[in-house]
């Protein structure tokens, strides 16, 4: 809570005391009171006598009496800068038994809160056992009307507060000694007044507890205080010191052979993942020619020995034929190649971690893998089979395959066998049985007797796809109706309504059309793998609609007078279900296909031939039932049952089980069960692992000193500008991969041979993700560009927001202090700098903007034109080194403001500030601790970063 809305007062107490003066040990006084008769107006006056309680006649405190602790109990890093105080919720309370009168805004309160070591004070009970004189002797009496005062927020509420001055005693150099660090604490709430009214001890330290024989203790707790100090303090401790040669470290490289006339003893310069702001060292070019083309040398392949790994494998087929480029760098330089073993070591140390890692996300890949294998070698032996074993007529394969269609899924739902065994069809499904196939067999004991010792099954299956003739429309010898109305001159059924069966044939046609291709979208839908159930829903709104809209049209081009959403809800009527479920339905069944097709023909003849029925008969017969004639006259002869294409269907059946098709169903069905896997070509199962891991913290836990050289050489108390180095990390991460390859193949995890499994060093998390994020590109793509160099800005997949960037590095500020360490959530950012002193003092003061407000419209420009930038990464090398990463280019560290700030606290109060001791409420407000942001100059610490 800001300061401006806290207001403190010295001292509360009812204006009763105002009337009072001390008597013994207590406060009495008199009170003038008026008694007056209401009925004969008669008044009387006198004093009536009063006596206040006193500290004497308290023996403790309600349970809710106090409110808070400061520090809270049992806590293990209270601050030895701030002092111990508690808060009661009744404003009066500390004065309230006070046997002493106000001086102004002195008030002396009746009781007082001890703090000491376990060994200066023992409480026991309800009893303060054992207090050392220290302990008394710095809570002076005399002065006690300074640790006590009230506290009105901006709310409105009124709280009353007790301190401990211990802390404020000076020390041997004049300054507050503050609590005792790394110490067990009590503090303990007692009374200062005895039984007469006198103080309970004197400012010697003695105690002099009167008749009560002991001191009372109404509350108290236990604490433990941290190291010495705290946040405002070791910020204040902070320097600048020059970096010398923090981040960078030296190369030997010494090889003599004299036989070869190779004398090389070479000195170079190599940096950390962390390093120096300052420019790399220069080498002589004929040095590091002689070392490169020695190294060359060394690393060429030769038959029947072992040599050095080529870096690059297996991303790029022969990488020490690159005269120039990473791979070059990577094999031939020693800077480069020593970090690329320090990446295999890695990888090496933390093998069994990332292999267990590499399985787990692998799954049963190896399983997979042995599946596609039987797959394949099933497929293969039954194409063979097929080209050798099965019929070429189509009609004894047909007879061959027919049992299969039982099992066979057709397009929509149902089997192949429900769908040519149809209520359309003239086949029964027992002619596909493998009974059938068996009682039709040649030379078996029911056919060996017939004229030429069997049956012909295509004749037997040709003959029953034929459909039955249909019945004469009038028996022999009688007359139809048709055939009388021609004879007398009248006019069929058909003709009376005007019943048009060729237009009507028309429009059926064109709905079911319609039909077709939705069901041929919800086929497709079903293939690609969608939820049938809700496909069908999706399906159906736009059906109904396109259903309305072209029996609409069609009802408008022979101006019928029925509408077409009258139709369909004839429609749904009929079915008893609800329309659009059964719409949906009519996409997958035949048999509702059916029905639809009958119901809109119903309907189409109802409207057609209702009108003129009412015409002729309704007028004069009310009430005639018109759609008992419409529903009974006959329709146009059409063929319900058709032959089925068998020549077709078996094309159809082959194919659907050919082992040497696309999809044959061993295939289908296995393939929809490998998740994750493709088993499309069958061939070997390969698996591109990629792990979250940021690699960064293996060099932590095994050589940190990689990280950061010469980090231990830092100052206590430091803060040091550097930068993060893209060619350490290109160099670590071609290492690392390579290695965990090997790993996986030796180990015969199916992994694709050319995957980057790992590409995370430091791992930043996005924000807008809320993931992880990887630092290189996969090292397929560098394979792509082998002349880019190593630390390339090709080869990073985070880019910096700077265009100026030329190389990708971002600004790396370390802090070896424990700052961190006892204050982890302390908010370090940066503040962009400005010529005008008043803007400068109002973004280091202001509350930082960080995040990019939602719905910001342009985030490059918000990230471009921003005052406060927080860091994209932070890492902890010890617990007293830490380290923040931002974007920013680090050759512009001076255009920035260093800046951290306090975590945000409870209100507590300082014992080392120079207090204004007129009052309880001036050392309240003087010793009010306020939150402390530290500002260090950027060009202070580039100037530092850069000093060798």
């Amino acid at each position: 809570m800001a300061d401006d809305q806290l207001h403190f007062a010295s001292w509360q107490r009812n204006e009763v005391f105002d009337r009072a003066t001390r008597v013994g040990p207590r406060l009495a006084g008199k009170l003038a009171l008026t008694l007056t008769d209401t009925d004969t107006g008669q008044a009387a006056t006198g004093d009536a006598p009063f006596t206040l309680m006193a500290a004497a006649d308290v023996g403790g405190l309600k349970p809710g009496a106090i409110r808070h602790m400061a520090p809270a109990p049992y806590v293990r890093d209270a601050e030895t800068t701030k002092l111990v105080h508690l808060d009661l919720r009744d404003p009066d309370l500390p004065w309230r038994y006070s046997p002493v009168l106000a001086a102004g805004d002195r008030l002396a309160p009746w009781l007082a809160l001890l703090v000491g070591t376990v060994e200066e004070l023992v409480v026991e009970g309800g009893t303060v056992t054992r207090v050392e004189p220290s302990v008394l002797v710095a809570h002076d009496l005399a002065q006690s009307y300074r640790w006590a005062h009230t506290q009105q927020a901006g709310s409105g509420e009124t709280i009353a507060r007790i301190v401990s001055p211990r802390g404020t005693e000076p020390g041997a150099d004049g300054k507050p000694v503050g609590l005792q660090p790394q110490r067990e604490h009590v503090a303990v709430l007692v009374p200062t007044f005895d039984d007469a009214g006198q103080p309970m001890w004197t400012a010697a330290g003695v105690l002099q507890p009167g008749a009560r024989g002991s001191l009372p203790a109404f509350h108290s707790w236990r604490f433990w205080t941290a190291e010495a100090g705290d946040f405002e303090t070791l910020a204040a401790a902070l320097t600048v010191p020059p970096a010398h040669d923090v981040g960078k470290a030296r190369l030997h490289y010494r090889r003599q052979v004299p036989a070869d006339g190779v004398d090389i003893d070479a000195t170079l310069e190599v940096r950390g993942a962390i390093t120096s702001l300052q420019q790399p060292e220069t080498v002589q070019p004929d040095l590091l020619a002689a070392v490169t083309s020695d190294l060359d040398l060394l690393d060429d392949e030769i038959e029947g020995t072992i040599g050095l790994p080529h870096y690059g494998r297996p991303w790029l087929p022969e990488p020490d034929d690159a005269p120039v480029g990473w791979p070059h760098d990577l094999n031939d330089d020693p800077r480069f190649r020593g970090s690329t073993g320090l990446g295999v070591q890695m990888g090496v140390e933390a093998q069994e971690a990332l292999m267990d890692a590499a399985v787990a996300q692998a799954g049963a890949l190896r399983e997979a893998g042995q599946r596609i294998g039987f797959l394949a070698l099933g497929l293969l032996a039954g194409g063979r089979l097929w080209d050798r074993r099965l019929p070429t007529d189509p009609h004894a394969r047909l007879a061959l395959l027919g049992p299969m269609t039982a099992r066979m899924p057709a397009a929509g739902g149902g089997t192949v066998l429900d769908r040519v065994t149809s209520d359309t069809s003239p086949l029964v499904p027992g002619q596909f049985s493998s009974a059938a196939h068996r009682l039709l067999r040649d030379r078996t004991a029911t056919t060996r007797h017939l004229a030429g010792g069997g049956v012909d099954r295509t004749g037997a299956l040709a003959w029953a796809n034929q459909p039955d003739q249909p019945a004469d429309r009038a028996p022999d010898g009688v007359p139809h109706v048709d055939a009388v109305a021609a004879q007398l001159g009248l006019p069929t059924i058909e003709e009376l309504f005007e019943i048009d069966d060729t237009w009507l044939e028309e429009v059926m046609a064109e709905l079911d059309q319609l039909l077709d291709d939705f069901r041929a979208k919800y086929r497709d839908g079903v293939r690609s793998g969608e939820d049938p159930v809700q496909l069908r829903r999706d399906l159906a709104e736009p059906l109904f609609a396109e259903l309305q809209d072209r029996l609409e049209a069609r009802m408008r081009e022979r101006d019928l007078p029925c509408s077409a959403s009258g139709m369909l809800t004839w429609i749904g009527g009929q079915t008893g279900n609800d329309l659009f479920a059964f719409l949906g339905q009519v996409l997958s069944d035949d048999g509702a296909r059916e029905q639809l097709d009958d119901l809109v023909r119903d309907a189409i003849r109802h409207c057609m031939a209702g009108r003129r029925c009412r015409e002729l008969v309704g007028q004069r017969r009310r009430g005639f039932p018109c759609e008992v004639i419409v529903d009974h006259s006959p329709g146009p002869d059409t063929e319900t049952v058709r032959p089925i294409d068998l020549v077709g269907l078996s094309g159809i059946v082959s194919q659907a089980v050919d082992p040497r098709g696309p999809r044959p169903p061993a295939k289908v069905r296995l393939c929809s069960r490998l998740v994750g896997v493709d088993c499309s070509t069958l061939v070997p199962t390969e698996f591109p692992i990629g792990l979250d891991f940021p690699t960064w913290s293996l060099l932590q836990q095994h050589d940190r000193e990689w990280l950061l050289p010469g980090a231990d050489s830092l100052d206590q108390d430091s803060v040091t500008a550097l930068q993060t180095n893209p060619t350490f990390v290109d160099a670590f991460m071609v290492g690392i991969n390579t290695q965990f390859m090997s790993e996986m193949r030796w180990r015969d995890l199916a992994v694709a041979r050319t995957c980057t499994p790992l590409r995370m060093f430091w791992g930043q998390v996005d924000h807008t993700t809320q993931q992880r994020s990887a630092d290189i590109e996969p090292l397929a793509e560098w394979a792509t560009a082998p002349d880019d160099p190593v630390g390339a800005l090709s080869h990073q997949t985070i880019k910096p927001h700077d265009p100026a960037n030329p190389d990708g590095s971002r600004l790396v500020v370390v802090f070896r202090s424990d700052l961190f360490r006892r204050y982890p959530s302390t908010l370090v950012y940066l503040v962009e700098d400005d010529t005008d002193d008043a803007v400068l003092t109002e973004r280091l003061t202001s509350p930082p903007q960080l995040d990019m407000p939602p719905g910001t419209p342009d985030p490059e420009a918000w990230r471009r034109d921003r005052e406060h930038v927080g860091p994209v990464f932070t890492g902890t090398l010890t617990p007293e080194l830490t380290f923040f990463t931002f974007d920013v280019t680090p050759s512009t560290l001076e255009q920035y403001w260093l800046v951290l700030d306090e975590p945000p606290a409870e209100l507590r109060f300082r014992n080392d500030q120079p207090l204004d001791t007129t009052s309880a409420a001036t050392v309240a407000r003087t010793a009010l601790d306020q939150p402390t942001r530290v500002a260090i100059s950027g060009q202070a610490l580039e100037d530092a970063g850069l000093a060798g």
